[in-house]
């Protein structure tokens, strides 16, 4: 994804924006800085995609122009807005674009809550209290099972059945 910050600006946004079809997320920080990115590129997510080696790429000034539109269009503030920093960044996405969460099978101790595909803000009050149980009390009264990599056995992707819908 590309990520913009601007300078500090008056507080305009309390909340984190996001547009559903995840090509926009935002939040003004409590600095007054507006953090938004646009939706990103695909990135090799196969170990044999990225045999290669892994680079960083900073966006585009396509890419840069493109967020920079969408974000003023959604927060028309930004339009006063100067950009301070511009870097490049990864989202983490599991096949089915569906967290893993679940207590290892393979290491003692080991609880892992990953692959939100940039819903963690979301979903993060919910996973606290899931990862806080697996700890605490070795299980939780949340239904988890849909979320477990076996789901990915033999790395097929999972069937088009959302676990959260």
């Amino acid at each position: 994804v590309s990520v913009i910050q601007t300078t500090p600006l008056p507080p305009h946004l309390d909340q984190v924006l996001g547009t559903s079809s995840a090509d926009f997320a935002g939040r003004q920080q409590v600095d007054g800085r507006f953090r938004f990115t646009d939706g990103g590129a695909h990135w090799p997510h196969t170990l044999e995609d990225l045999a290669g080696g892994y680079e960083p790429i900073m966006p585009t000034l396509q890419t840069i122009h493109q967020a920079i539109t969408s974000a003023v269009s959604l927060v028309p503030a930004l339009q006063a807005a100067r950009i301070a920093r511009v870097w490049g960044g990864l989202v983490d996405i599991t096949p089915d674009e569906i967290p893993v969460i679940e207590r290892s099978q393979e290491i003692d101790g080991l609880i892992m809550a990953a692959g939100f595909s940039g819903h963690g803000f979301c979903l993060g009050p919910v996973t606290g209290q899931i990862l806080r149980d697996l700890v605490v009390e070795g299980e939780t009264p949340y239904p988890i099972e849909p979320f477990r990599r076996g789901r990915f056995t033999g790395g097929e992707r999972a069937g088009s059945a959302s676990p959260l819908g």
